[in-house]
């Protein structure tokens, strides 16, 4: 699968190459320029963290492509600027999937087809726990930035997975206090999906023991 970017008649397609293939990645963007054998790549994800600005609503960010490389491989020499969500090694991040046509879901669907195990959809297990955040900004809600906090804090928990992680989650949840705004996210909404979030978590404690 040859990715093909965005722009005017291309423009500046000459200087980009994203292929997924049987035999790896071919990449030449963000300064990589090399083709990577699959035995070269420890893990592949595809991350999306939520994307906010201070006190504003929360909304699905841009889908990010991130690789580990394998130790002593070429592909270990490649500046890692991100870390994998789940186990937090550093990462090398590829491109941002707005920078091409092709969709988040055609992309993660050639990535599993041809990467097999190294690779891991984090969308799958974020909305596994923590369902989309579609709040109504009303008068007198909770205040935003403190539940964006929460909100993104459960989700880097809770993809760690195991009981810990899901103690830690429950307990952030029965914490939890948030001021009133004047402007603020419905209160009900925000009660709603912790409550959610709590059951879910809670179950799978129970399914632990």
């Amino acid at each position: 699968m040859e990715l093909r970017r965005r722009g005017i008649l291309g423009f500046g397609s000459r200087s980009f190459r994203f292929a997924i293939g049987p035999a790896g990645l071919a990449v030449r963007h963000r300064g990589v320029d090399q083709s990577l054998p699959w035995p070269d790549i420890d893990a592949l994800v595809l991350n999306q963290p939520l994307a906010s600005w201070g006190d504003q609503p929360l909304a699905p960010g841009v889908p990010l492509p991130l690789l580990v490389p394998a130790a002593g491989s070429a592909a270990a020499r490649l500046p890692r600027t991100a870390r994998h969500p789940i186990d937090g090694r550093p990462a090398v991040r590829l491109l941002d999937l707005n920078e091409v046509r092709e969709s988040p879901d055609e992309v993660a669907e050639a990535l599993a087809r041809h990467g097999g195990e190294r690779f891991t959809d984090v969308r799958a297990l974020q909305g596994k726990w923590v369902p989309a955040v579609d709040f109504t900004v009303a008068p007198r809600g909770y205040d935003i930035a403190s539940v964006n906090r929460l909100i993104r804090d459960l989700r880097e928990t809770l993809l760690r997975d195991g009981p810990e992680a899901r103690c830690a989650a429950l307990e952030k949840i029965s914490k939890a206090r948030f001021e009133i705004a004047l402007r603020g996210y419905y209160r009900e909404q925000v009660s709603e999906l912790l409550a959610t979030v709590s059951r879910r978590g809670t179950a799978a404690v129970a399914a632990d023991e």
